[in-house]
C-alpha cells in the first residue's frame, strides 16, 4: 500500500469527517460506540490513534505494520472476556475497521480470525419462498411492489428505502431492466435487474404517487421515505 496516496486529514477533524461521511443515524451511531470503546480501551484518541497507523504502514518492520491487527484482536477478547456477545464484539470491532477503511490505512484481518465472526441469533428468522407467497397473497398494490423490488435487488434496507423515483430506468425497456444503485454503508455499486413482474408492478403503483412532492419512491407522509 502507498501510504503517501492515503486520504490527509487534519488531526482534529478527522473522527467528525468519518462520522458525518456516513448517511446512515444507526450505522453511524454503531461506528462512533465502537470507535470510542476501542479509544478508550486503547488510551489514545481516534485521531491518534490514525496518526500512529498511519506511522506504523511506512514502517519495513513487518511486524509493525501489523500492530493494529494485533490490537484489535486483543479489544475483541477483551470485549468478549466483557460479556459481549458474538455479534456485539464484531458490530463494535467495526468502528475501528471503518474509520480506517475511511482514511484508506484498511486492516486485513488474518484468516479464520474471531474478529469478523457472526452467528444467527433466535431472533433472525430467515424467510422461505412460502412466506413470500403468503406476504404477496395479502398484500396491497405497494406492499407489492416493495416485496417484488427487494427479492430482484436484494439490498439492504436503507439503500432500499433511500430510492427515489427519479433514479428509476425507462421502465418501457425489455426485461429484465438493468438497475444499479450506490450502497450507501459500503460505497459499492450494487448491479441488478428489474423482473418483468416488478416492472408491471412499477408501473400500475407509480400513477398513485405522481402528485406527490416527495421524491422518495416510497414516501413517508413527510419529506423523507
Amino acid at each position: 500500500m502507498n501510504v503517501e496516496n492515503a486520504k490527509p486529514e487534519e488531526p482534529e477533524t478527522a473522527e467528525k469527517e468519518f462520522h458525518e461521511s456516513i448517511p446512515n443515524k444507526h450505522t453511524r451511531k454503531e461506528y462512533r460506540n465502537g470507535l470510542q470503546r476501542f479509544s478508550a480501551w486503547f488510551g489514545k484518541t481516534p485521531n491518534e490513534i490514525l496518526q500512529m497507523r498511519k506511522e506504523d504502514l511506512k514502517s519495513e518492520d513487518r511486524f509493525q505494520r501489523k500492530r493494529f491487527e494485533r490490537e484489535l484482536e486483543k479489544f475483541h477478547a477483551y470485549l468478549k472476556e466483557q460479556g459481549s456477545a458474538t455479534n456485539s464484539a464484531r458490530t463494535l470491532c467495526l468502528g475501528l475497521r471503518q474509520f480506517f477503511r475511511y482514511y484508506e490505512v484498511p486492516i486485513v484481518l488474518r484468516r479464520g480470525s474471531e474478529v469478523g465472526k457472526a452467528i444467527l441469533t433466535d431472533k433472525t428468522y430467515p424467510l422461505t419462498i412460502e412466506d413470500l407467497r403468503k406476504m404477496f397473497a395479502v398484500a396491497d398494490l405497494k406492499q407489492r411492489v416493495i416485496l417484488s423490488m427487494a427479492k430482484d435487488l436484494a439490498l439492504r434496507i436503507g439503500d432500499f428505502l433511500r430510492i427515489k423515483k427519479e433514479d428509476l430506468p425507462d421502465l418501457n425497456q425489455e426485461p429484465p431492466i438493468p438497475f444499479d444503485v450506490m450502497t450507501g454503508k459500503e460505497e459499492v455499486l450494487a448491479k441488478a435487474h428489474l423482473s418483468a413482474e416488478t416492472v408491471e408492478l412499477l408501473k400500475t403503483y407509480l400513477p398513485t404517487i405522481k402528485d406527490k412532492a416527495n421524491p422518495y419512491l416510497f414516501p413517508s407522509n413527510g419529506k423523507g421515505s
